[in-house]
Formats: C-alpha cells, sequence, structure tokens
C-alpha cells in the first residue's frame, strides 16, 4: 500500500452527503454475518493450563491486542487435535476481534499464518459478509466512540466482564447502503492508520536512538572520556562539582514583583503553573517568599515520579522570569554549556550519586538531600567546543522528535474527527 500524506485541514472539506442507514446489529446477523464469544470459564472445553504447549494453534486473549496489531511474541499455544474441539471461538484470517477486559478494549482484524486461532473468553469474534458489508469499515464502525459507548453500557450491566452477544444485537450502526463506499472509506481510515504507524514507528525510534547517545555521549561513571565522540576531540574529561558550576539561587520575589508562578514537570519541563494545573496553586499572599526563577536557570523538583525517580531537574526556557516554592533548588551555572548541562541531566548518569546521597525522606513522593550534598553531585566537563558539540546535537534531536509527536498527534486528532463526524 502506498501511503499518502494527509492535509490536516481535509476533516473541514469532508461531508457525509447520502443519508446512512441505521440498523440493529441482531437485523444485519440475517445476512450472513457471524458474531460469537468463546465457551464461558466453567466450560467443559475450557484449557487448562496443562494442555498449554510451544507451538500450534495461538490462543489469543484481550492482552495479546497492542497497538492495533496482535502481539504473538508471548502468546500460548494449544495442540491442533484439543484446539479443534472448540465450538466456540474459532477465528479466521479476516475476522474482526473486539477485547474486553474490565473495559471494552481496543479492536482488530486477525492477520495470521494459522489456519485459525482460539480467543479467550476476553475477545469477540466478529465474521463478516463481503457481500453485505466490508469487514474495514465494520472495524472502523466498532472503534468509534457511538459504538464503544454502546459496548461499555452493556458491559456494565454484567458481571464477567463481557458483552453478551444477545445484548450486542440490540446495538445500533449506521453505514452506507453502496459497499463500494464502505470500502472506500475503510481503505481511506485504513491508510491513515498506517499513516499514524509510520510516526509512531519514527517516533518511537527516535526517542530510543536519543537514550542510547545519552549513555554513550557521556563518560561512564569511573571513566574519563565517552564511549563515543565527534571528530576531532580527544582530550580527557574532567569531573567537576555541581558547587563549582553553580550558584544557588536564593534572591526572594520581595513586594511580589513578579506574580507567575511556575512549576517543575519531569515530563514537561519549567511551565507555568496556571497552564499546568489549570489554575493556580500557590497562594499569592505567600509568593514574596518564593525564589525568583530567571530565564536559563536550572529548576531541582525533589518530587519522584516514574519520570523522574530521583526527582527531574529542568532548565528555564519560556524565556521570562517567574518565582517557585522553596522546596525547589534553584542554581544558575557558569563556565559550562547549558545546553550541555541540560542534556546531561536528562540522562541517568546523575542518579547514582542522588540514590547513594539522599533518601525518600518521610514522604514517599518527595526525595530527600541536603543542599550541601546536592552541591558535591559529580559533572563531567570538556572543553567548551566539545559541549557546545553536543548540546547542538541534541537540540536538533530534540527537534525532530518534537516534529513527529506533534505529527503523531496531529493525526490521532484527526482518525478522531473522522470517526466521530462518520459514525453520529
Amino acid at each position: 500500500m502506498r501511503i499518502i500524506p494527509f492535509p490536516l485541514d481535509f476533516i473541514s472539506q469532508f461531508t457525509i452527503i447520502v443519508d446512512w442507514e441505521q440498523r440493529k446489529l441482531g437485523e444485519l446477523l440475517e445476512n450472513g454475518i457471524i458474531i460469537e464469544q468463546s465457551d464461558g470459564n466453567h466450560g467443559e472445553l475450557y484449557p487448562k493450563n496443562s494442555e498449554f504447549s510451544l507451538e500450534g494453534i495461538p490462543y489469543i486473549s484481550a492482552s495479546d491486542i497492542k497497538d492495533s496489531r496482535i502481539d504473538f511474541s508471548k502468546t500460548k499455544y494449544l495442540p491442533l487435535n484439543r484446539a479443534e474441539k472448540f465450538r466456540k471461538g474459532k477465528a479466521k484470517e479476516g475476522d474482526i476481534l473486539l477485547a474486553h477486559n474490565a473495559t471494552v478494549g481496543p479492536t482488530v482484524q486477525l492477520k495470521t499464518k494459522y489456519p485459525f486461532v482460539i480467543l479467550s473468553t476476553t475477545l469477540t469474534l466478529y465474521r463478516i459478509n463481503n457481500k453485505f458489508m466490508n469487514p474495514k469499515f465494520f472495524l472502523y464502525a466498532l472503534k468509534s466512540s457511538n459504538i464503544q459507548t454502546q459496548l461499555q453500557k452493556m458491559m456494565k450491566q454484567t458481571t464477567r466482564n463481557q458483552v453478551p452477544i444477545l445484548a450486542q444485537r440490540t446495538m445500533t450502526i449506521k453505514f452506507p447502503d453502496s459497499i463500494d463506499e464502505q470500502q472506500q472509506l475503510g481503505d481511506f481510515l485504513t491508510q491513515l492508520d498506517c499513516y499514524i504507524a509510520l510516526h509512531q514507528r519514527k517516533y518511537g525510534a527516535l526517542l530510543r536512538l536519543k537514550e542510547a547517545y545519552l549513555q554513550n555521549l557521556f563518560p561512564k561513571n569511573g571513566e574519563s572520556v565517552p564511549k563515543l565522540r565527534f571528530a576531532n576531540f580527544d582530550e580527557e574529561w574532567e569531573q567537576r562539582k555541581l558547587g563549582d558550576i553553580s550558584e544557588k539561587v536564593t534572591k526572594k520575589n520581595v513586594n511580589n514583583k513578579y506574580y507567575e508562578t511556575l512549576t517543575n514537570s519531569a515530563e514537561f519541563g519549567i511551565v507555568s503553573q496556571r497552564e499546568f494545573f489549570d489554575k493556580d496553586i500557590s497562594n499569592e499572599n505567600n509568593l514574596n517568599n518564593y525564589y525568583i526563577v530567571q530565564p536559563d536557570d536550572f529548576v531541582y523538583n525533589p518530587r519522584i515520579s516514574n519520570f523522574a525517580p530521583v526527582g527531574p531537574i529542568k532548565r528555564n526556557k519560556i524565556g521570562r522570569t517567574g518565582v517557585m516554592s522553596p522546596l525547589y533548588y534553584v542554581f544558575r551555572t557558569y563556565k559550562i554549556d547549558k545546553t550541555y548541562l541540560e542534556t546531561y541531566f536528562a540522562s541517568t548518569n546523575w542518579h547514582k550519586f542522588m540514590s547513594m546521597n539522599g533518601d525518600s525522606g518521610a514522604r514517599s513522593d518527595r526525595f530527600a538531600i541536603k543542599d550541601s550534598v546536592f552541591r558535591e553531585m559529580p559533572i563531567p566537563t570538556t572543553s567548551s567546543q566539545e559541549e557546545s558539540k553536543i548540546g547542538d546535537f541534541f537540540k536538533k534531536l530534540d527537534g525532530l522528535i518534537i516534529f513527529h509527536q506533534r505529527k503523531l498527534d496531529q493525526l490521532q486528532k484527526l482518525k478522531k474527527a473522522f470517526l466521530q463526524k462518520l459514525f453520529l
């Protein structure tokens, strides 16, 4: 399939000219559309753990559906003679699968080299009659918020995390009578999904590339040179203390000279508190006790998270001065390239020092380390030219990552808009 760029304003030009027919799924089943689930957990045909093997017929569950495809890497298998005994839940190439495990999950069209696969009770099978409805069109109809909402309501009425077949028969679906129109819409949405997947792969590859460079463009603990270097740089690096290249900012916001409160997000960096939380968290009457944070100042946030296991250190790049709570450690640097240092703090190289010299303190979500100890943190340094080279390299790499992230967000919003317009 040839993938073409999608203009992001195309949604505004899209209209449905011909009225679509609305029918209940139960009415469509008479036209050769099959819907079924596997036998229940207590059925005599439900496999026991001892029956699974390393090869045979795949046994698929809801957890195997990832990124709009089936991940066979951790699949269980049943011997062919055992799998053939299943009365229900035997899916074939082209069948549409709906996942439901505690909530209505993703849908996917089965692509497999096996003659069939066995479905767990967390999946529902739809086998579509091509002469009556295009399978790809039906797949995207299931993805729409309209049908997902209907399915979710049905699931809430059960205790087995399933969407009962009988209840699904009452589910309403809109579709054009023309199979050709269904096919064109299905093909278009499939191509849009391919384009989204392309940017997802590029975005993921760039993130992995950045992580690899972060590990190899700085010396490892105990070493004097990094594993990778730019051409024409061969001198040994010097290890300096954070306190040697920075000073703590202690100037307070006297008379409330600055009113914008900033926060340090592990994921998004230094941002306006109002924009981040959609409201003011700080008390305006106490802002005179906050520290003044100027552009390019660095801020350590002791709050730990999955993104920052010892708390994040970020640089103020919003281009304006604000204030921050005394809970943060604000510092201003000199005799070091700021972009280089910002990149170093994006790595995990400094985490070992933090873990060895601090702890989570009295609060499990806060990392505790004394200011005097924090200033002892070792920082690898090299010539200003090499630091600048490293900083510029990561700046360009971050630009590419941001581009693909924004493109991906735009495409996902475009797809959501199409699904909402098509399947009202």
